[in-house]
């Protein structure tokens, strides 16, 4: 994507960020505070910036065996890429999701679902690998880090009986109505359109680069997916596809 596009779409994004900074300084000590804010929100979208890797990683709580398999099929996509090696972390969810992150000065990292392993066939995995080592290597992958860093924040705090009913679209059950009141209402719509916001503006800053070759068996992945997701349902996925699947 066009650097200046990326330029763009960071000022919105930062300023999206310090101006909340920026008012609550203002109200606790006036014409200062604008300033203390606005420096308060440069040293938290830096450091989320450098440690967006490091911050996603504790979120999807890595599951530290690799199967030999697996290692062997990031080894091939690796090839193809230059020798590019970045990280790689599973974690525990039956459902298919995939992330590609990169931090400021960082080598990179992929994130895993074991759904998604155990669904796709060797050729589906290595083509959606292929796919996020080519987000890996665009300049836009920064601010995407940064975007979906601050999205699973929201999502974290937002009532999660709203969060499941909205971002699943499946029944909510007896105990989880009760989640669902007035008052978490309230907090689940102020949050929904922040939630919304940093989603655009991160799937945004990165374009698809899909090989020709590639092209066919990453579609068949993707049909995998969606079918999986329509039976399984995403009623705990808070993730709701990063990075493969913007909502």
């Amino acid at each position: 994507m066009n650097r200046i596009k990326i330029g763009f779409f960071f000022i919105v994004v930062y300023l999206a960020i310090a101006l909340p900074f920026a008012v609550i300084g203002g109200v606790l000590l006036e014409k200062k505070g604008l300033w203390i804010g606005f420096l308060g929100s440069i040293l938290c979208v830096g450091s989320v910036m450098v440690f967006s890797e490091n911050l996603m990683g504790y979120i999807f709580r890595r599951d530290k065996k690799i199967f030999k398999g697996l290692s062997r099929t990031l080894e091939i996509v690796e090839s193809e890429f230059g020798g590019v090696s970045p990280r790689l972390i599973v974690f525990s969810d039956p459902a298919p999701d995939a992330l590609a992150l990169r931090s400021i000065g960082g080598r990179g990292t992929i994130f895993i679902s074991q759904g998604m392993i155990g669904l796709l066939s060797e050729k589906e995995l290595q083509a959606i690998l292929k796919e996020c080592m080519s987000r890996l290597s665009q300049p836009g992958v920064a601010l995407q880090g940064l975007c979906f860093t601050v999205v699973h924040f929201f999502l974290a705090i937002a009532p999660q009986g709203w969060v499941g009913l909205v971002f699943s679209g499946n029944d909510i059950s007896r105990r989880g109505k009760y989640l669902l009141s007035p008052i978490s209402a309230i907090g689940f719509l102020i949050l929904f359109p922040i939630i919304r916001f940093f989603l655009k503006f991160g799937s945004l800053s990165l374009s698809k680069v899909m090989a020709k070759e590639d092209q066919g068996d990453y579609w068949q992945a993707i049909q995998k997916i969606v079918q999986a997701v329509q039976v399984l349902g995403l009623l705990e996925k808070r993730r709701v596809f990063s990075i493969l699947f913007p909502l």
